[in-house]
C-alpha cells in the first residue's frame, strides 16, 4: 500500500507544482504559502479529480491544504469505493 500512495503522492505533487508555476514542492509544503489562491485551488482541484476519477469537493485543498494531505484523503476515498 505504501507504493500507492508514494505514486498518488508523486501525481499530486506534479499537479500542483504544474498549477503553482513552481520548480519544486515539498509533499508538506502548504499550497497557500506556496502562492495558491481560490482560483489556482479549483484548477488543482480539478486537475487532480480528472487524474483519479475521483469526485472531489471544491474546499478540499481548504482542509487538506499540502500534497501529502490531499494524498491522504485521495487514499482513503479510493479505499472507498475500492
Amino acid at each position: 500500500m505504501k507504493r500507492v500512495e508514494n505514486t498518488i503522492l508523486e501525481r499530486v505533487s506534479e499537479i500542483c507544482v504544474q498549477v503553482l508555476g513552481l520548480a519544486q514542492l515539498s509533499p508538506d509544503d502548504d499550497l497557500f504559502d506556496m502562492g495558491c489562491d481560490s482560483v489556482r485551488a479549483v484548477v488543482i482541484t480539478l486537475e487532480v479529480e480528472k487524474a483519479f476519477s475521483l469526485p472531489i469537493p471544491a474546499e478540499i485543498l481548504f482542509d487538506r491544504n499540502t500534497p501529502r494531505a490531499l494524498a491522504a484523503w485521495i487514499e482513503a476515498e479510493q479505499a472507498l469505493f475500492a
